[in-house]
């Protein structure tokens, strides 16, 4: 038998499935923090497979996924469904949602910019476009 270093966050009923299909997992219980740690990596993990998803299917499987994760973070922080809801409404209100597709390409900052510390912190990702 080869034992394989996974390391990461699984859902409750993968360590009983992989005993019984033959193999031997070991676990731990986390304490609260590693487990919020491990709960922002796994959503990580997670909203990448949501990008890497093809079909309608794959996408829609992984974005149930995203929200189990998601769900379980705000379950341990204490956070009502009903505290982000009233805060992703106030924030669509202010900043509004992504129906419009907005692809915000370059912004070019005055001195004084209130929005220069945003920009000028760290790169951001930049997509090529076919003009």
């Amino acid at each position: 038998m080869k034992r394989v270093r996974v390391g990461k966050l699984v859902r409750d009923k993968i360590a009983d499935l992989i005993d019984r299909s033959g193999d031997r997992s070991t676990t731990q219980i986390l304490s609260k923090g590693e487990y919020v740690r491990e709960l922002k990596r796994k959503a990580i993990e997670e909203a990448k497979e949501v990008s890497n998803a093809k079909t309608p299917t794959e996408i829609v499987t992984e974005l149930a996924d995203l929200k189990e994760v998601l769900s379980a973070l705000s379950k341990v922080l204490g956070i009502s469904e009903r505290e982000i809801t009233k805060i992703q409404r106030s924030r669509r209100t202010s900043r509004g949602g992504f129906e419009k597709r907005l692809y915000l390409e370059s912004v070019t900052l005055a001195d004084q910019s209130p929005w220069k510390s945003y920009y000028e912190t760290g790169a951001r990702p930049t997509r090529e476009t076919n003009s």
